[in-house]
């Protein structure tokens, strides 16, 4: 019924066989699947709520996640936020698709015939669910599944439009008839019933935050004559109906705005002024966006490997591909935070795991959170660190240490950073652990430093100024670590950086005295 292909890695068997190469053999990985003792400390400490950091969830009829679940999550994951799917017919809305084609007119579903909850042993209702993330802490990301043109068109008074044979819904011609749908008055009717509803009944304590521009649009950004007019209405009728909630903009696919850039500036975005043309980006300009919501959201997980030689082949991957969140996103939102909606993978391949893990580490940067997909496997979607029958993905162990990671720098990737190294990442200071390698990429966070052999042969990396810390290697289960670590006054030696590898190493700040 549902297609994620967007969404999840490659196939099942896919996953998991790259996942078992990730893992085997490692007592460690077998410990860590097995649920904490209710008694027991947290195993990671969550991060502030000042920085949403946790899953996107798949749900539709039954949610699939029970207490222990959530409770493992929560103190294996240090989980502060869930993005949940609210598809209307959830909520008692008569729409027969997940996001069309269908014309349907939500306004002729009076407010009271809208269903909340559904008591019952399962927990099938938005009321259920948003009640049990309360009571783990756990804030609330809710995204209503509005028919895609309704949000695609919103700058359009109506979508008779694309009756048309000429226009294209989803590269076919529209099989429905959408004579009268006005877009805004759709979107503004379906979101603020859910607003409204959550605000009489759980408080102000979560976000509105709407679906992907994914493209499907064809209109170029000059047609969108308007759009940032009609969001900042959307927005003030949401804070109208729930005064303290936040709300995000829809998830730009932001790749499609590094494309005519990259291509026009041979791959180098950072200080340039974005390109539009005829054909890209899909979408509206991001500054209008980021002027019209509490924070931009941007669905990305990485540029791909055509792309990277197409646009910006005198980059490194590791470097391009942090462009997109970076100069691209971040450089446009200023002085507002962008939320990354859409960023690691749960559970794929051992390569695809490193290298989406790698593009948060170095591309994350005043930045309000982000989000794993996804945290269970459930109704055709994939990815998640839990699977349908309730086991761990393999991938759990090194998931649960990247989130580790993800919480004590939690600060530092909500801030932003002038001071850039010599690879052009922010850092937290730009006259610490100095490297020169030009295919070696670094990045020193608050209390990690962050290493990636973008070359094709194992190296030895020389870190000058190491101003008194030392490194010692976050242990990810699974992953080979060969990298021998020596201290000598003011250098560090990292002898066997292994190529398309992700290396977290922690900072230890000097003893007293020395």
């Amino acid at each position: 019924m549902f297609a994620f292909t967007s969404r999840y890695c490659t196939t099942a068997t896919g996953r998991r066989a790259g996942a078992a190469l990730l893992v085997a053999g490692l007592a460690t990985a077998a410990a860590a699947q097995q649920p904490a003792a209710p008694d027991s400390p947290p195993l990671v400490r969550p991060a502030p709520k000042q920085f949403l950091w946790g899953f996107c969830q798949v749900c539709s009829g039954t949610w699939p996640l029970s207490d222990e679940e959530m409770a493992r999550t929560v103190k294996d994951l240090g989980v502060n936020a869930i993005r949940l799917f609210v598809p209307p017919a959830w909520v008692g809305f008569p729409q027969k698709t997940w996001q069309g084609p269908e014309s349907i007119d939500y306004t002729k579903t009076p407010a009271d015939e809208l269903v909340w909850d559904r008591p019952s042993p399962e927990i099938d209702s938005l009321d259920e669910v948003i009640a049990q993330l309360r009571r783990f802490g756990i804030h609330p990301l809710v995204m209503p599944l509005f028919v895609t043109p309704y949000t695609d068109y919103l700058y359009k008074d109506d979508l008779t439009f694309l009756n048309d044979p000429d226009n294209k819904v989803g590269g076919q011609p529209s099989p429905v008839d959408f004579t009268g749908i006005k877009p805004l008055e759709q979107v503004l009717y379906l979101a603020r019933a859910v607003a409204r509803h959550l605000h009489e009944k759980f408080g102000d304590d979560f976000t509105m935050i709407f679906d992907e521009v994914r493209g499907g649009n064809p209109e170029p950004p000059a047609a969108h004559v308007g759009e940032q007019e009609r969001w900042a209405q959307v927005v003030a009728a949401l804070k109208q109906e729930a005064p303290g909630c936040t709300v995000f903009s829809p998830e730009l696919c932001v790749g499609m705005w590094w494309w005519p850039t990259a291509l026009k500036n041979d791959g180098e975005v950072a200080g340039k002024l974005l390109e539009y043309n005829e054909q890209w980006p899909r979408g509206d300009r991001i500054e209008n966006y980021a002027a019209s919501f509490d924070a931009l959201a941007i669905s990305f997980f990485e540029i791909g490997v055509r792309e990277w030689l197409k646009f910006a082949p005198t980059r490194t991957f590791v470097q391009a591909n942090a462009d997109v969140p970076l100069h691209v996103t971040r450089d446009h939102c200023r002085p507002k935070q962008w939320f990354w909606g859409e960023a690691p993978w749960g559970s794929c391949e051992a390569l695809a795991l490193q290298r989406t893990w790698t593009g948060v580490f170095f591309g994350t940067d005043n930045c309000r959170g982000l989000l794993s997909w996804q945290l269970k496997d459930h109704e055709g979607s994939g990815s998640g660190v839990i699977q349908k029958d309730g086991k761990l993905a393999d991938t759990y162990p090194a998931a649960q240490q990247f989130a580790r990671v993800v919480c004590e720098e939690s600060r530092f990737l909500a801030t932003y950073h002038g001071a850039v190294n010599a690879d052009g990442f922010p850092v937290a200071r730009d006259d610490q652990f100095v490297e020169e390698d030009r295919d070696v990429m670094t990045r020193l966070l608050g209390q990690h430093l962050v290493v990636f052999n973008c070359g094709s042969r194992r190296t030895d990396l020389l870190l000058r100024n190491p101003q008194g810390c030392t490194l010692q290697p976050v242990v990810q289960p699974g992953w080979p670590h060969s990298l021998k670590i020596e201290h000598r006054g003011d250098e560090a030696v990292l002898s066997g950086v292994i190529p398309s590898h992700l290396y977290l190493l922690r900072l230890l700040p000097p003893s007293p005295g020395e």
